[in-house]
């Protein structure tokens, strides 16, 4: 605990209050809701078994978890802060009055998924994408028994409970197949290049916050920031209107092995011309990223434009209205074509595009000059 924290901290839901508090006062929180965020959300939860006395730092946590059998990192709640603060999850206006879609790219221990789930609400669909087994099966635990929880106590986040915990590699996603997002969020370093990929599972006016690198020669090692980044249009117009936040360093995401091996191959140019090299194991099958589909997942997971729509067509299915839909029964309606339409594809209006200055919008891949003091996530 921060000794400047003169508080008597007796329980976790005093810490967390006072890590609140600390946030507020240093700046990183600037909203009212994502410190309520902080005050609400049980850190003591996440971090490996002996580590509880540092929960409540402002400091990044990397320990050993010998239950799970695997590492588990925490960025530091004030790098997590700023990345809520950014992300504006609490915007329902962006998704025509209801809740946001997210995905967490490298969600890692949950922590971050679990402060989110606070300002998205319970009508979010909302997607954790972890490459480390161990690691995705602890965090899935850790979300379902918080959703669980009793409403109203410390610690319980019933806003997770259509929470998911894909365990894939960003690189093994099938972005074309996959549902599009409104916020984004990538918790661990990526290269300037992997913005384009992370953008394609964007919707238009949807917003990704991550560490990304800066483009230079020699590929690994080079500065990172926390940037947000805007898509504006969409198709082949599609560009992004990039803003820097903060600099930091993340540990990257972990490379497709073709890329690993190209790495390798840099930091080694000196190799036996004799040695055969092994063939490359197949790729992973594609993984796609459904959304809900009516009839299976909960009603609260679509919006209200989709809902309504619905019910339009169960009164005309049912001959509440004139004619009929092809004098078709409503359960063959709802299972054979509403079933079929993804959870955000029905809109009054096309969404509402971000106001810029006027300047036009940086590519994904800009590069940004970076300051060298950074804070370490």
């Amino acid at each position: 605990m921060d000794s400047s924290d003169d508080d008597e901290l007796r329980t976790d839901e005093d810490a967390a209050a006072a890590l609140s508090r600390r946030l507020v006062s240093r700046g990183s929180c600037s909203s009212s809701r994502v410190a309520a965020a902080f005050a609400r959300v049980d850190r003591s939860k996440f971090v490996p078994r002996g580590h509880e006395a540092c929960a409540w730092d402002d400091a990044p946590l990397r320990a050993w978890d010998d239950v799970s059998d695997c590492v588990v990192h925490l960025s530091a709640p004030s790098i997590y802060a700023a990345a809520l603060e950014a992300l504006d999850l609490d915007a329902p206006e962006a998704n025509h009055g209801g809740s946001l879609s997210f995905l967490n790219v490298g969600s890692g221990s949950g922590y971050f998924s679990a402060l989110a789930a606070t300002l998205l609400g319970p009508g979010a669909v909302h997607v954790c994408v972890e490459l480390n087994a161990p690691l995705a099966d602890r965090s899935r635990a850790r979300l379902a028994a918080l959703a669980a929880g009793g409403r109203g106590d410390f610690g319980s986040v019933p806003e997770l409970a259509h929470a998911r915990v894909v365990c894939c590699s960003l690189f093994d996603l099938d972005v074309d197949a996959s549902l599009k997002f409104d916020r984004i969020y990538v918790g661990a370093g990526a290269r300037a290049r992997d913005a384009l990929l992370v953008g394609r599972l964007l919707k238009p006016g949807g917003v990704v916050v991550g560490p990304f690198e800066e483009e230079v020669a020699g590929g690994r090692g080079a500065p990172q920031a926390l940037l947000r980044a805007t898509r504006v249009g969409d198709g082949a117009a599609a560009a992004f209107d990039v803003h820097e936040l903060i600099p930091v360093q993340f540990a990257p995401l972990v490379r497709p092995p073709r890329e690993a091996r190209d790495d390798d191959d840099d930091d080694d140019a000196e190799s036996d011309d004799d040695e055969v090299a092994a063939a490359p194991p197949p790729p992973p099958p594609l993984v796609p990223l459904k959304g809900p589909r009516w009839g299976d997942d909960a009603p609260g997971l679509f919006g209200i434009e989709f809902r309504v729509a619905v019910r339009s067509l169960q009164r005309a299915a049912t001959g509440e209205t004139s004619p009929p839909i092809a004098q078709l029964p409503w359960h063959v309606v709802e299972t054979e074509i509403v079933g079929f339409l993804s959870h955000d594809d029905v809109h009054a209006t096309p969404p509402a595009q971000p106001k810029t200055d006027g300047a036009p919008a940086a590519p994904a891949t800009a590069p940004v000059r970076l300051a060298r003091s950074v804070a370490r996530a």
